[in-house]
């Protein structure tokens, strides 16, 4: 006697077969790998906003002392200036080699974020100095001797010369590279 096993045929099945399951997935991991890239390219953009907007406020704050004071906040003749008492000045410091700077305690500029250490952004309280977005320390250049332009760093020599007529404070970020000499990625604004 021969049995013979009923065969289920079904056509009008709801279910996915292996393979289109697998495009699906497929699918989903392309437009996953697309959306995070454009994620971690608006994630640059808005940090080299930032960095503009934090250059833009030290610059106004140099400014406001300057109007103030009549000169620039420098802790020596050196026009290249990182951090230190620079920084206590326009913070109204009571430090007393700031005070010397900043006489009547005004406060030009505020740090906001607090950097969790040396590295980080934001502001580094015991170092006195202000990262940018990438944890390295904005650079500024000032017009010490009052000649009316600033003598740029080496790296922006390419691309300006070696100095800026009509510009008193160059500030600038390393960038994204964390590195001064490459100045391709460097944030800076000029006035």
């Amino acid at each position: 006697m021969k049995f013979a096993l009923p065969l289920k045929s079904c056509p009008d099945s709801s279910a996915f077969t292996l393979i289109e399951l697998l495009i699906v997935i497929s699918i989903i991991a392309t437009l996953m790998g697309i959306g995070s890239q454009v994620a971690r390219i608006a994630m640059q953009r808005a940090r080299v906003a930032q960095a503009k907007v934090q250059i833009t406020t030290l610059k106004n704050a140099m400014r406001s002392y300057q109007s103030e004071y009549g000169s620039f906040p420098v802790d020596s003749g050196d026009e290249h200036q990182t951090e230190g008492l620079v920084m206590q000045a326009l913070m109204g410091g009571e430090d007393q080699a700031a005070e010397l700077l900043n006489p009547r305690g005004i406060v030009f500029f505020t740090t906001g974020r607090q950097a969790s250490r040396p590295n980080a952004p934001g502001f580094v309280t015991k170092l006195h100095r202000l990262n940018d977005p990438w944890g390295t320390p904005f650079e500024f250049t000032i017009d010490v001797g009052g000649s009316g332009k600033v003598m740029l760093p080496s790296p922006y020599h390419d691309t300006y010369g070696p100095s800026l007529p009509g510009v008193r404070v160059f500030i600038h970020s390393a960038g994204p590279d964390r590195k001064l000499e490459t100045t391709e990625d460097n944030v800076h604004q000029l006035q």
